[in-house]
């Protein structure tokens, strides 16, 4: 299990960082950490991808369990920390603890022998194939299939950061939880969004990508439509709208990953999926920041949903008409 960036973000949330200097959290936290953060989430990546071509879902739903969890785990740590040692000290305790867990766990993640196949009797028999050829890096943008997949994770990644970003704020302004309740609600997301990675991975190997990606879609869709039409001071619809939107999220980052696998082979899996992943690093960017748009035109986030929802609409399109392997394109 290796921290990502998400435990971070709930900690510089409840904790500002206080410093006379504004470049340093944003070469500390932002660059350093979001590069480490990248770095991790390629290489365990790659290893489950080259180990397990058969079950891809399943195993990057497995490894990015970690990552996603990591904010469950390293933020409530965190909140035990900070008052006994301070945000300072607490970076630096975490920040040391996790270089030597890395360090040691790094040790045991090695590729398979060159030529290496699963056994025949573990082979996946489910609709889900193996790639028929291993796709060079550009080999893979000049294919359909690359550019549809990146739209689809754009959509999906926009649609969960965006609601990640958003969460804690729609607890206490649209439902009236005070900011304790609406962390606690904020740290059982993060379960959901951790669960949702595994979940999205054995729909992945058992039907098609794109099967999981219209199910995704289908999900935020309606989340978000009946959050808007019933949300308002609704606990109930918030709590499970909100679990499904993230789960979804954490869906999409096994989504991605296993489709490169199964589209383009694992050979140059890390080259590859390092562009892939471009779309969730500017998804970032404009999900929260149109969800912020939306809320200071309209004074509420409540009028951001019928937005995510039509993109949802039409990331289920995209996928049901275009996401599929480059030889049936």
């Amino acid at each position: 299990m290796v921290t990502d960036n998400n435990s971070k973000i709930d900690i510089i949330k409840l904790y500002p960082i206080p410093t006379q200097d504004s470049e340093e959290p944003d070469l500390s936290f932002g660059i350093l950490g979001g590069m480490g953060g990248g770095i991790a989430f390629s290489c365990t990546m790659a290893v489950a991808a080259k180990w397990f071509p058969d079950r891809s879902g399943l195993a990057a739903g497995l490894t990015v369990f970690g990552f996603g969890f990591s904010a469950f785990i390293v933020a409530n740590v965190a909140g035990y920390l900070i008052p006994v040692y301070g945000l300072v000290s607490t970076f630096r305790i975490i920040g040391i603890a996790l270089m030597i867990v890395v360090s040691l766990l790094s040790s045991v993640l090695l590729f398979p022998p060159a030529g290496w196949t699963p056994a025949k009797g573990s082979l996946n028999k489910s609709k889900a194939q193996i790639a028929v050829r291993q796709f060079t890096r550009e080999e893979m943008v000049g294919t359909s299939s690359f550019y549809s997949l990146f739209i689809c994770y754009f959509i999906g990644a926009f649609s969960g950061l965006a609601a990640i970003g958003i969460s804690h704020e729609v607890g206490v302004e649209i439902i009236g939880f005070n900011p304790g309740q609406a962390t606690l609600a904020v740290g059982l997301f993060a379960v959901c969004n951790a669960l949702g990675r595994p979940a999205f991975g054995l729909i992945l190997d058992r039907f098609q990508p794109k099967v999981a990606a219209m199910l995704s879609f289908s999900l935020i869709c309606i989340s978000s439509l009946v959050l808007y039409f019933a949300g308002r001071n609704n606990i109930a619809v918030f709590i499970a709208a909100f679990s499904i939107l993230w789960a979804c999220y954490g869906g999409w980052v096994t989504i991605s990953s296993a489709s490169i696998a199964k589209f383009f082979g694992t050979v140059h899996y890390a080259r590859c999926y390092g562009v892939a992943y471009l779309a969730s690093g500017t998804a970032a960017l404009a999900g929260p920041q149109l969800a912020g748009l939306i809320d200071a035109m309209t004074d509420s986030y409540i009028d951001f949903f019928p937005v995510l929802a039509s993109f949802a609409v039409a990331g289920f399109l995209i996928s049901h008409f275009t996401l599929k392997p480059p030889a049936s394109n």
